[in-house]
């Protein structure tokens, strides 16, 4: 696995890895290590993280198998609907939400910049809702 560092001087700063990843994970999916194969990365179809934490979103996909994943950074057009200001969140449905769950675990991925855009720095914690 490389980790990536991409500057520019008229752009953010990026840090990013690739890994394997399937053919239905898209650009905007947050992922978690695959608990089966290693270098691999799932995505959340509803939300269900099992034991795992996020580790970043998918920012682009250089194959139809290999992704690369942003763990920090300045991500442009990468989803929709977003609200400018709040905390990212994983929505119910495993993509990216600015709508806190009501239920499940919580991990904040990052703040909504605009309704397309999100600064990730992913909180390496979850945090165990209670109805």
């Amino acid at each position: 696995m490389t980790i990536v560092l991409e500057a520019c001087l008229d752009q953010a700063v990026i840090v990013s890895f690739e890994a394997e990843c399937d053919v239905s994970t898209v650009v905007g999916d947050p992922v978690i290590f695959s608990t089966i194969v290693d270098g691999k990365v799932d995505s959340l179809p509803n939300n269900s993280y099992g034991g795992s934490l996020v580790v970043g979103l998918v920012v682009s996909k250089p194959s139809p198998v290999i992704c690369s994943v942003a763990t920090m950074g300045i991500l442009t057009d990468i989803t929709s609907g977003l609200v400018r200001g709040k905390p990212v969140w994983v929505s119910p449905t495993g993509g990216l939400t600015t709508t806190k769950p009501a239920t499940g675990d919580l991990q904040v991925l990052g703040n909504a910049i605009s309704p397309t855009s999100v600064a990730v720095n992913i909180e390496m914690r979850k945090v165990k809702q209670t109805p």
